[in-house]
This record gives structure tokens, sequence and C-alpha cells, in this order.
């Protein structure tokens, strides 16, 4: 019996916006047409329908039409990282 505690939410990952990509999202691709760019950041903290939430493979690899950019905001990965031997 729970008493008057409520269970815990389970917390759903947000996913890839890529279609068949079932990799959790960890990035948000942003874009402006009139200006022909599009930005890659950090995941953002709500999802938002002006973005799509992209996995690492998925935005490593976000190609854009000639004659736009594309500027990775992302932070690069610590040289001081930790990794598992």
């Amino acid at each position: 019996m729970l008493g008057n505690r409520r269970p815990a939410v389970a917390i759903r990952p947000r996913l890839c916006a890529r279609q068949g990509c079932d990799e959790v999202a960890s990035a948000t691709m942003t874009y402006d047409y009139a200006n022909r760019s599009a930005w890659i950041d950090q995941l953002d903290a709500e999802a938002s329908p002006a973005g799509y939430d992209l996995c690492d493979t998925h935005a490593d690899n976000l190609g854009v039409p000639s004659g736009w950019t594309r500027s990775d905001r992302r932070a690069p990965p610590s040289p001081f990282a930790r990794v598992a031997v």
C-alpha cells in the first residue's frame, strides 16, 4: 500500500527524430530557412516544435543543402573525460 504517496513517474528519454532511429537524442537541430543556416546545439531542456532532437550519429553526420551553413555549437568533449578500460 502506498498510503498518500504517489508512484514515481517514469521519465522517458527523448528519442532521435530521424525516422527509423530509436537512439536517445543528444542534440537539437534548429534552422533559419531565410538565412540558409542550421545549428546543432546540446539537447534543449524542453522539447520544442521548432527544433529536431537528434542522436549523436545523426547530429554528427547532418548534411545541409548546397549554399547553407551548418554550425555545430555543441561543447567539445573534455580531454579529461574518463575512459572505461
